[in-house]
């Protein structure tokens, strides 16, 4: 049997540790809302500044929870949730499909008619499916995976001042398999799988005031709390990689009314994540080959304005400036701190994500129906660096070295529909399209004309599709 020092330095040696974290990564950012693919390059909906003319499964942010109070009356609704996109195509080959399907009860209700002391409650749970499958940088991978979870918020109004509270839990579990990634880890037999876990709590408050008859301003804080894992393993071996995630985010927003047809909204966010714990990476559960941690960043800038045509016809035109970055450092190391010569693999990455977002919707409502449209924009780019290397006492040799530039478009094209089945029963059917295109550039090189870069790397897009059916009843 292998020992130990040669199974932690060959998890290093085939290809860097840092693919399987940055798979990790991504599981933990889609996973708490139970979102599929297209949730993860949109704006837009419950949790973000957009959702006032984002098309979602519900029109209820209860991580807002002091929005609660501006509800007229109480509602029960059933929403599900249909998502499919083929990412990438390049030729006649299939890149990368992903596929989702979520399904959602939700439940709130105004308390008391007055003016100035009011109160509103708000609930939901759901559960999740999500499938990804990949031919190209993590070859013949397939991922599948299932969650679920639920939210409830409170709020209260005292004369001017509003005051709301949420939680929100989800749990996901995860299985799959990649060639790609056994070959990195060529201790593990062909058919070795890949799982996943995780937990995930959410809570925080948001407080409102009204300044006056035309200006209110409002501030909200969460906090985060995430346990994940991602472990590869067969019948003998089995790699695991943890990480406990804390962080959060701040929001200031302001609202400004000139008259009764326009409104002003402006939202200020900050939030981040940090590991700073150090997860150790496991072998057979007991012992450690090594550790990483990680911390990230970001800002956002949203601002929409609303205009009432008439009564029946509303339209609303927003921004968002969005900029993060992330910070990444680990290890593997020998288990035997006997044997020094034994080398170790440090690693460490960084990168950052720049996106702009332009968005237009109408709402215009005709007898039973009510009809809208939603048109979005986003460009913005990353860069992604990486480097490990081999120490041996106090003597480095790099091992890679690898820098990644992308340029990022999108359009969005929302359609839907609402028509009232009886008096106090809606149907609403929403249909929501994705064209990302994704554009790789060569790091850049200096030429006797000025900085250059290598032609791009092009693929065709073919978008995705969104599909969101709800019922609701008016209480």
């Amino acid at each position: 049997m292998i020992n130990h020092e040669i199974r932690a330095r060959t998890l290093m040696i085939r290809k860097p540790t840092f693919i399987p974290l940055s798979i990790l990564t991504l599981f933990l950012a889609s996973a708490p809302a139970g979102a599929g693919p297209l949730r993860l390059l949109a704006s837009g909906g419950p949790e973000s500044a957009f959702g006032i003319i984002t098309f979602s499964e519900s029109d209820i942010d209860l991580q807002r929870p002091a929005d609660l109070l501006s509800l007229s009356r109480g509602r029960f609704a059933f929403n599900r949730e249909y998502e499919s996109i083929i990412k990438q195509k390049k030729g006649d080959r299939m890149l990368n499909l992903g596929a989702a399907r979520k399904q959602r009860i939700e439940f709130a209700y105004p308390f008391n008619e007055s003016d100035k002391y009011r109160s509103a409650f708000g609930g939901n749970l759901y559960s999740s499916n999500m499938k990804f499958l990949t031919t190209e940088k993590l070859g013949e991978t397939a991922l599948y995976d299932k969650g679920a979870g639920g939210a409830a918020a409170f709020a209260q109004q005292f004369g001017r001042f509003s005051l709301g509270v949420f939680r929100n839990t989800s749990g996901n579990n995860g299985i799959g398999s990649s060639s790609d990634i056994n070959n990195w880890v060529y201790l593990l037999s062909d058919d070795a799988e890949i799982f996943t876990s995780l937990g995930a709590r959410r809570e925080g408050f948001q407080a409102k005031a009204d300044i006056s008859k035309r200006i209110s301003a409002g501030f909200l804080e969460e906090k985060d709390d995430i346990r994940g894992r991602i472990s590869f393993a067969d019948a003998e071996d089995n790699f695991s990689i943890p990480a406990t995630l804390g962080g959060g985010r701040r929001e200031l927003s302001l609202t400004y009314g000139p008259s009764s047809r326009y409104d002003f909204n402006a939202f200020f966010n900050h939030g981040g994540f940090d590991n700073l714990g150090r997860d150790s990476i496991t072998y057979n559960s007991a012992a450690k080959i090594g550790f990483w941690f990680s911390k990230g960043e970001y800002d956002s800038k949203s601002f929409v304005l609303t205009k009432r045509s008439s009564e029946n016809k509303i339209m609303n035109f927003g921004y968002e400036d969005y900029s993060g970055y992330y910070w990444l450092l680990g290890e593997i190391k020998p288990i035997n701190i006997i044997n020094l010569l034994n080398p170790a693999y440090p690693f460490n990455s960084h990168g950052y994500l720049n996106r702009h977002t332009y968005k237009y919707s109408l709402r215009k409502k005709k007898g039973n129906y009510t009809y809208r449209f939603m048109y979005a924009y986003s460009q913005g780019d990353a860069f992604m660096h990486f480097r490990s290397l081999r120490r041996v006492f106090f003597s480095y040799t790099e091992m890679s070295n690898e820098r990644m530039y992308y340029d990022y478009t999108q359009h969005q094209l929302g359609l839907g529909i609402e028509k009232t089945i009886r008096k106090n029963t809606l149907f609403r059917y929403s249909l929501l399209q994705t064209v990302p295109l994704l554009e790789k550039r060569e790091e850049q090189t200096v030429s006797p004309g000025g900085p250059s870069a290598a032609p791009s790397e092009k693929k065709k897009t073919r978008g995705g599709t969104l599909h969101l059916f709800s019922v609701i009843f008016l209480l």
